[in-house]
């Protein structure tokens, strides 16, 4: 009689995941963008004048935007591994020591570096994070230890 036990994860090696990660990235980046329209039409700001849309956010309707952005990235990162985009591209984020996914306290922390490697703009600190580090880390990945890799 055997008993075969569970195999543990094994460390993930880094991958060339930047194309996918940049798509991703810009996936994400629209659907928020609809939820940033979204309330800036019910409780924010929306005007069109002279041909000129312009949408804000002040106050509780931006803080309510931030910890939704928030919980977008932390939540699903720490339940799945995978934003919406990352699902779409076929990536997910992993803890660089066991593989899994990572818990919440590392979610947490890539996530709010994401200020950073979002700097300044259009994220091209974490984009010249990735390409020049060995292990295809920004910013974020490099201090909660986690990579990107292929799902």
């Amino acid at each position: 009689m055997t008993m075969e036990t569970p195999e543990a994860p094994v460390a993930p090696r880094p991958e060339k995941v930047t194309g996918r990660r940049v798509l991703a990235a810009l996936i994400d980046i629209v659907l928020l963008a609809a939820v940033f329209f979204g309330l800036a039409a019910t409780i924010g700001d929306l005007e069109y004048s002279d041909g000129v849309l312009s949408v804000s956010l002040n106050g509780g309707p931006a803080l309510l935007y931030f910890a939704i952005v928030l919980a977008y990235y932390v939540g699903l990162e720490a339940a799945r591994g995978q934003t919406l985009g990352k699902m779409a591209m076929r990536i997910r984020v992993v803890s660089e020591a066991s593989g899994l996914k990572p818990s919440f306290g590392p979610a947490l922390g890539r996530n709010l570096l994401r200020i950073v490697d979002g700097l300044p703009i259009l994220y091209i600190v974490g984009l010249l994070s990735v390409a020049v580090t060995r292990k295809d880390q920004r910013i974020g990945d490099m201090a909660a230890n986690t990579l990107v890799v292929r799902a």
